[in-house]
């Protein structure tokens, strides 16, 4: 190897590295998140792991796949308000118990959830937790739209793809 400089060995280096890189761009495209583990962000300017899981932490904060829930009347404060998959229904959690009516003080009642009979969901109907919208169209809860991100309107605008599965809302504040 020919004699180097410092500063020509340190370039000779960085263009080694940027020839073996990847850039985010670069990366294949997949369809499925099946065998997904992750995936690649920026903050603060320096690449970040982004776990699937943080994607759908607002559907899973509000969301259990099962459970049995009571015809019970639930009144005792500390719980959450909470969908159960399996039984398509709101259900007030608390103590480990899921109560299919409540009637709990700072807690939204259960007419806003459920039908008179707290049979069903309400249809045609959305709803909002955290920053997460779900729609109730048919009689079951789905994730709708989820921000995870503010931006402004000049950010939006000079968005080259705007994702036509993705649901922007655009509001001013005052």
């Amino acid at each position: 190897m020919a004699e180097m400089t410092q500063e020509e060995l340190v370039q000779e280096v960085l263009d080694r590295v940027l020839q073996s890189s990847t850039g985010v761009e670069d990366l294949e495209t997949v369809t499925s998140l099946s065998g997904v583990k992750s995936l690649p962000g920026e903050k603060d300017g320096k690449m970040v792991n982004v776990p699937l899981e943080l994607i759908g932490k607002p559907a899973s904060d509000a969301w259990m796949e099962t459970g049995n829930v009571l015809p019970d009347k639930g009144t005792k404060p500390g719980g959450s308000v909470v969908y159960v998959a399996d039984a398509g229904k709101f259900a007030y959690y608390m103590d480990s118990t899921l109560y299919g009516d409540w009637d709990v003080a700072g807690v939204p009642p259960a007419g806003m959830f459920m039908d008179a009979d707290r049979t069903a969901i309400l249809p045609d109907k959305l709803y909002l937790l955290g920053d997460a919208v779900y729609t109730g169209t048919g009689g079951v809860l789905k994730l709708l739209a989820y921000r995870h991100a503010v931006m402004s309107e000049e950010t939006y605008e000079a968005l080259q793809d705007k994702d036509a599965n993705t649901l922007y809302l655009i509001y001013e504040e005052e």
